[in-house]
This record gives structure tokens, C-alpha cells and sequence, in this order.
């Protein structure tokens, strides 16, 4: 197992009431999008089971609810977060 000190920072915005329009940013400090792979791994925009890579920091037109993320860094071996993301609604 590698040495991963890999830290994740997440900005949400709220769901509005009933809408899918709640955004998660993240930011992986002195790593650019080229070296992460970002995976929703909890549900798809629509609600779904289903696994989606994220093309670009941020993930948006989310419902309110819990969120499963899998931040890998591709420049460092066995080197991923689990990170969970709570949208809440306005």
C-alpha cells in the first residue's frame, strides 16, 4: 500500500425544494483535474443506482440526499478517498 495523503475539499450549494439543480465542487489542493479520476458511485443525476465519471471537478443537477464519491489520484499508486457529500434542500 502506498503512502496517500490525498485531501479532498468539497463546496456544496443546495437543492432547491423538489428540484435536481444542487451542485458539489471539489478541490484536491496541488492536484489539477488531469491527475484525479472522480467517480459518483451512489446515484446517478436521475436518482438511479449507477456509477458516473465525473467529467470536470464539479458535479451538478443533484437532488437533495447523500452522495458517495471515489477521488482517485492517478499519479500515486493504490492512492483514493471515499468521500461522502450531503446536498441538502433549500
Amino acid at each position: 500500500m502506498s503512502n496517500c495523503q490525498l485531501e479532498v475539499k468539497v463546496q456544496t450549494t443546495a437543492a432547491s425544494r423538489g428540484k435536481a439543480n444542487g451542485t458539489v465542487l471539489f478541490e484536491v489542493p496541488g492536484k489539477t483535474r488531469a491527475d484525479l479520476v472522480i467517480i459518483n458511485i451512489s446515484r446517478s443525476r436521475a436518482g438511479g443506482n449507477s456509477q458516473s465519471v465525473l467529467k470536470s471537478l464539479d458535479e451538478g443537477n443533484l437532488r437533495a440526499g447523500t452522495y458517495e464519491f471515489m477521488v482517485v489520484d492517478k499519479t500515486q499508486k493504490e492512492c483514493a478517498k471515499e468521500v461522502i457529500v450531503v446536498i441538502t434542500e433549500q
